[in-house]
């Protein structure tokens, strides 16, 4: 995941992503609204929900709304509570444009496993920009 452009403010990023053939990100929120366009190639994105109540913060119950394969010109809108996982299903490079309502490389989001339910707290960083892990 590449910066491209974050204002002064923070108020949104603008992310380019490139995945490699076969790989594949784990269950996760965004905390914030998402638009993601798939640029060249094609992934398979698999959207889920919360199926609790959130009240344990350790674990969730997910259940899988859809699967869907992306190709070029292909837009994801996901609001605040989406959780979704990608996997390049092409056998050249995926790329992608995100645009976030924050600034999402430092932003502290969760993944889920689908086995146990368990959820785990990261930040994504940026392959292009070297985090201050001071702040952290």
């Amino acid at each position: 995941m590449n910066l491209l452009h974050m204002p002064d403010d923070e108020a949104y990023s603008i992310i380019g992503g490139v995945w490699r053939p076969g790989q594949s990100t784990p269950i996760h929120d965004h905390l914030t609204w998402a638009l993601i366009g798939v640029y060249e190639g094609e992934e398979r994105e698999t959207l889920f929900r919360r199926i609790d109540d959130g009240s344990n913060l350790k674990k969730a119950k997910l259940e899988k709304v859809n699967e869907r394969s992306n190709k070029k010109g292909h837009v994801t809108v996901l609001g605040h509570s989406g959780i979704h996982r990608v996997d390049n299903v092409s056998l050249k490079a995926a790329l992608s444009i995100h645009i976030y309502g924050r600034d999402i490389g430092n932003t502290e989001r969760h993944s889920y496993d689908p086995v146990t339910g368990e959820i785990s707290r990261f930040v994504s960083g940026y392959c292009n920009v070297l985090r201050d892990t001071e702040r952290f």
